[in-house]
Order: C-alpha cells, then sequence, then structure tokens
C-alpha cells in the first residue's frame, strides 16, 4: 500500500510578512488565517489518515482549520514537528540559529520519522 506525506508549512506570522527572525511562539497574521482556510480547503478533499501537527501556536492554528473541514481524521500534536522545516529544506536563510539547536532539531526529527514509520 502507498502511502503519501505531506509537509506543510504554517500559515503567515508578522514576523515572516515583514522578513524579521522568528521570536517565540507568534500567532498567524490575518493573511496567514486565510492561508490556512485555503490550504485546509485544498487538502480537505484529499485521503488523509493521520495528521502530525507541531505545537506552536501558528502550527496549531493553521491545522485547525483543516480540523474544522475533517474533524474525524485522527491528530497528534507534537513538539518533535517542531522546525522540521528548517532542518530538511534548509529553512529561512534570515533566521539566524546555533549547531546546537540544529542538532536538537535533528533529533527530533530522527525521533519524528521513527515515529511515523510504525503509522
Amino acid at each position: 500500500m502507498v502511502k503519501y506525506i505531506y509537509l506543510i508549512r504554517h500559515g503567515e506570522i508578522p514576523q515572516s510578512a515583514e522578513g524579521i527572525p522568528i521570536d517565540g511562539d507568534v500567532p498567524l497574521t490575518d493573511r496567514g488565517v486565510f492561508q490556512s482556510r485555503a490550504l485546509a480547503d485544498y487538502l480537505s478533499k484529499l485521503p488523509i489518515d493521520f495528521v502530525i501537527v507541531s505545537d506552536l501556536l501558528r502550527s496549531r492554528q493553521t491545522f485547525y482549520e483543516f480540523n474544522k473541514l475533517c474533524p474525524e481524521t485522527p491528530y497528534e500534536i507534537t513538539k518533535l514537528a517542531r522546525e522540521i522545516y528548517r532542518i530538511m529544506i534548509g529553512g529561512p536563510p534570515n533566521v539566524p540559529h546555533d549547531d546546537r539547536r540544529t542538532e536538537i532539531d535533528a533529533k527530533n526529527i530522527e525521533m519524528l520519522w521513527r515515529y511515523i514509520e510504525k503509522l
């Protein structure tokens, strides 16, 4: 059986709209909520068996728009899904981070992938 994994980044946040590095757990902008609703509409038409969501506010807000349309889809909110974009894709170049943070995020991604393999 073929399974698909969709990696989704959160909607716009104030710092990303202004080109400022992200500082802390921030909410979506109005535009970010609009983006999340459009994404939710698209995703609601796909066969999605399970959703894993970062515990950061911006990620949860992005997910909740999908959850409103597909409340029966099981999900888990976990810190293991934090900052995977930066590690897997290279992340926004304007966001400074130290080697320790990179190491922690990489270990979290390893644990997340192990979890996904068991689903």
